[in-house]
């Protein structure tokens, strides 16, 4: 035989015989640690040799420390298999015998597991804007600009998603469809998870790019056994911040901020909210001072965060986390310790961005000397300055809500297209859309005037009577609409009528809701929830008309303050903050307050620091704890000055610490005499509250048939207000917001807790979207466990602060006669009177006398 054949052959059966053998010396084992121990030691993040820049979409080992982000991993070695004898073999002789010390060493590399859901750790840079993101009904829809730059767009990988529903909800007909910039990235099924469903969504390159990018979230829910209009209110989805959001390439992907146009793409934590580091290495000596003041606005309205909160600190964060901006603010010699610190900032003023090893780089302000640091926050000021009395036409909440809400300064037209309603065929239940306007800080039309609803609608003869319309404004019932033709019908610029009565200064959601029965769904065969044809359409054609409205300041108004930032954001002269104590906490508390009402009015807020002996003429904001301020001070802002000593923010039982006294046994005293028995019971309560008799019973039959007949309530028909009572808050609640009465003409807001640790947490409380929406009256108390309490202002002044005219004079006096009903009743009176007797005695004067 050829040797070269038999070389061949025997090299052959040597490869056939090497794995087999290789087993063969190790004995079969059952036990289970095996599988846990891997042969060879694999790295947390591995990179295949040859790769361009990938890893892997999970750690694989847990972590025990913080990342080295300026150092790769390399690539993983595999022992490879020889292609060809590893020695001379001889033609005659037997294969080279396996060396028994040897380790067994596989052909491939062993198999990898499968990737691992994404956790909340992984994700880089946070997407929602609040905690979590609901989904109620059968549809719904949310848009949002997430803003990046150029290094973020291109090294994002992957979209993780956190999801949960409610368990009526049908996996089989309920989905969750993603887009980003038009682009579809996912489309999935929705079904109840016990822990939250994550979804790993890989993105195509170009999806992302440099700006703003529109993230889309599309929800169709069906009830999985029932089809009645109560069900739908069953059927809802959580998106959760803290597992949402984008995975980079590497960790150092948000560090490239090159000019002040990035700061947008600092983003927010997982809770919606940006976090503004002040780091002031030089100490509190600038908490005397309102530049910083001046600056966190300027940075809240240039970065375009509409939920931020202030931190004072002295030293600098190494690796700050997603969602955390540092400013660094000081002369060149106090950032001396600042790694990587420019030269520029020894020479003259300086503005610029430094790396750093965590989400964000740190943001410096710097210079030779003070006035240099004052010289380069002007800088930044003036990016931002909007001339006094410029309005803008639209609020920019890309952040939360795109389109950008149009402010509404009088009479407009606005097509649903324009407000991102588009056409829809509905084959639900209950049909669900809304759409925002902004009103200006001057709005006063709550009891006069109605705006409109032109609606382009279809609906079929499936649908039956009893089946309606519904408008909300800001969550309240607005209008109802009933469809009362059996055959359908199709509505063209069908007008709605929308009373005025609930909206507000600021931003306003208008909701219009579809309920329809019909017979299919009152037999509700199985699998029927999401079939059949449409039976109601909704057209983008339809339209809100706003008419003209009264415009005129008021004065206590929290909700002017809230909605626009009146009447600080017209301040001619800068606002006196008076700070209860100059301490980094309380300073940091009052930057947050600013950068609110800055987003709120769209502008930098002129401030200084003032005293606690205040100008009586100057506007003013009092930021602090009760106990700091003058009761002279309190008296003025019609605050109870009992409180300074025993408003404690907590209930008598959270203080002594006492446990609950519940005992089911304990039969309660009776209030109105003694009776023995349920029956009993009932029958005094019945007697004594619900048909009270008497002049009491006459006289409540009387105030109900007034409100059921003309919605009129007793208090409405009080010739002059009451009086304003001292103030004092319910010892539960850790903050107040109180402006001073109408009969002092000062312009006083107090912001004032029991405590500092209580002032700075409730500050960022209620400056959140959830709560900064809902302050309005005089005073507005807010607790964490039941929200806030408005205390109404009895009497209001009112500031005229714009120009003159006779349509808007009109406009303001038909909105007051229609809340002052007696002084509208007296009016109507004396003016009768009056041509009663004009026209008596022009008559006098005419014809012939007999």
């Amino acid at each position: 035989m050829n040797p070269a054949l038999r070389a061949r052959r025997l090299l052959l059966a040597s490869a056939i015989a090497f794995p087999t053998l290789a087993m063969a010396q190790t004995p079969f084992d059952m036990s289970p640690e095996r599988n846990e121990q891997p042969a060879t030691e694999q790295p947390a993040n591995r990179q295949p040799a040859g790769g361009d820049g990938f890893v892997m979409p999970f750690d694989t080992v847990p972590d025990t420390g913080a990342k080295d982000v300026t150092s790769k991993p390399g690539p993983v070695i595999v022992p490879e298999t020889p292609a060809g004898p590893a020695a001379p073999v001889e033609p005659a002789g037997p294969a080279a015998p396996i060396q028994p010390a040897m380790p067994a060493t596989p052909v491939e590399p062993p198999p990898q597991p499968k990737p691992e859901e994404r956790y909340a750790g992984d994700v880089d840079r946070f997407v929602l804007p609040s905690v979590k993101l609901r989904f109620e009904g059968e549809l719904g829809r949310k848009s949002w600009g997430v803003a990046l730059t150029a290094t973020q767009a291109e090294r994002a990988r992957q979209l993780l998603i956190t999801r949960n529903s409610s368990i009526y909800v049908a996996p089989e007909s309920s989905r969750l469809r993603i887009s980003i910039n038009d682009k579809r990235v996912f489309d999935g099924p929705l079904a109840a998870s016990g822990d939250g469903k994550r979804d790993v969504i890989d993105l195509a390159p170009g999806v992302l790019k440099a700006g703003v990018n529109v993230v889309t979230f599309d929800i169709v829910q069906r009830h999985r056994t029932d089809c009645t209009i109560a069900s739908t209110y069953e059927l809802w989805t959580d998106i959760e911040s803290p597992g949402t959001g984008f995975v980079y390439a590497d960790e150092a992907a948000g560090n490239d901020f090159t000019t002040l146009n990035d700061l947008p793409a600092v983003g927010f934590a997982d809770d919606g909210t940006t976090t503004l580091r002040l780091v002031l290495p030089g100490g509190d000596r600038m908490l005397a001072q309102a530049d910083l003041l001046h600056l966190v606005q300027a940075i809240v309205l240039r970065g375009n965060f509409r939920q931020q909160v202030v931190k004072v600190e002295t030293t600098a964060l190494e690796a700050p986390p997603p969602g955390t901006l540092q400013i660094a603010v000081g002369t060149a010699g106090e950032l001396a310790t600042l790694p990587r610190l420019p030269d520029q900032a020894k020479t003259g003023p300086m503005v610029g961005f430094i790396p750093t090893d965590g989400a964000t780089p740190t943001l410096v302000i710097s210079g030779p000397d003070q006035d240099a640091v004052r010289s380069a926050i002007d800088r930044i000021a003036g990016t931002v300055a909007r001339p006094q009395g410029m309005i803008p036409t639209a609020v920019d909440t890309t952040p939360w809500h795109l389109p950008m809400v149009p402010i509404l300064t009088g009479q407009r037209r606005l097509k649903f297209s324009e407000m991102a309603v588009p056409t829809e065929e509905f084959t639900g239940r209950r049909s669900h859309d809304e759409f925002y306007i902004a009103l200006p800080s001057d709005f006063y039309a709550e009891a006069y005037g109605e705006a409109t609803i032109y609606l382009d609608a279809a609906y079929t003869g499936a649908v039956k009577p009893g089946s309606h319309i519904d408008v909300y404004v800001n969550g309240y019932i607005a209008a109802n609409t009933p469809l009362t033709s059996r055959s359908g019908d199709i509505f063209r610029h069908m007008p709605i009528s929308v009373a005025l009565t609930h909206f507000r200064p600021g931003v306003n959601r208008v909701t219009v809701e579809a309920v329809l029965f019909t017979d299919a769904d009152i037999a509700c065969v199985p699998g029927t929830s999401d079939k059949g044809p449409a039976r109601f359409a909704l057209f983008d054609t339809s339209e809100f008309e706003m008419p003209d409205f009264a415009r005129i300041g008021r004065w206590p108004n929290l909700a002017a303050l809230a909605g626009a930032g009146s009447p600080y954001d017209q301040a001619v002269a800068p606002v006196q903050m008076i700070l209860g104590r100059e301490d980094p906490q309380t300073y940091a508390a009052t930057a947050t307050l600013l950068g609110r009402l800055a987003v709120s009015s769209d502008r930098v807020i002129p401030a200084v620091i003032g005293s606690s002996q205040a100008s009586f003429t100057a506007p003013s904001i009092f930021v602090g704890t009760l106990n700091q301020f003058p009761a002279t001070v309190l008296a003025e802002l019609g605050i109870d000055s009992a409180a300074q000593n025993t408003w404690t923010g907590q209930s008598a039982r959270e203080v002594t610490g006492l446990p609950f006294d519940f005992d089911p046994l304990k039969t309660p005293p009776a209030t109105f005499g003694e009776t023995a028995g349920t029956e009993g019971v009932y029958d005094r309560w019945q007697t004594e509250l619900v048909n009270p008799s008497g002049v009491r019973g006459t006289w409540l039959d009387f105030e109900n048939w007034l409100e059921r007949t003309f919605e009129l309530s007793l208090s409405s028909l009080a010739l002059m207000s009451s009086s304003e009572q001292p103030f004092y808050p319910e010892n539960r609640s850790t903050l107040i917001v109180a402006q001073s009465p109408a009969s002092d003409d000062r312009a006083w807001t107090m912001v004032a807790a029991p405590t500092t640790e209580a002032l700075v947490d409730s500050v960022t409380e209620i400056t959140s979207r959830e709560y900064w929406s809902l302050v309005s009256g005089r005073i507005s108390s807010y607790d964490a466990a039941s929200g806030l309490t408005i205390l109404p202002a009895e009497n209001q002044r009112f500031i005229f602060d714009g120009g003159f005219s006779l349509q808007n004079l009109r406009l303001v006096a038909a909105n007051w006669l229609s809340i002052n009903i007696v002084g509208y009743a007296i009016a109507l009176v004396l003016l009768c009177s009056i041509l009663g007797i004009a026209t008596s005695a022009l008559l006098s004067r005419l014809g012939r006398r007999s």
